[in-house]
């Protein structure tokens, strides 16, 4: 197998879908549906400049927290139901 690093060679032609954690769950799915990704990063706007990641956001937390727990996805917000603080790899991770 070949030993490749994540960026470029493995995510290189991919955009990153993100929305804020005030979003609906509604308004990620379809984001989701509509750019056809099973997940998307929640990130916020730094005072300064740029976004910071706070949470990703699946299509298995919609389906256990949202979907199988009750809630309504037009009234839960993203912050409620992601999972928060993932677990990262920095650009010069291989895959």
């Amino acid at each position: 197998m070949p030993n490749r690093k994540l960026i470029p060679d493995v995510i290189k032609d991919q955009q990153l879908v993100c929305l804020p954690p005030e979003a609906s769950v509604r308004d990620a799915a379809v984001l989701m549906a509509e750019r056809r990704v099973a997940a998307l990063l929640v990130t916020q706007d730094r005072p300064k400049g740029g976004r910071s990641l706070r949470g990703i956001f699946t299509e298995r937390d919609l389906a256990a927290r949202v979907v199988a727990a009750g809630r309504d996805p037009a009234a839960t917000r993203l912050s409620e139901v992601m999972t928060a603080s993932p677990d990262t790899l920095g650009p010069d991770a291989r895959a």
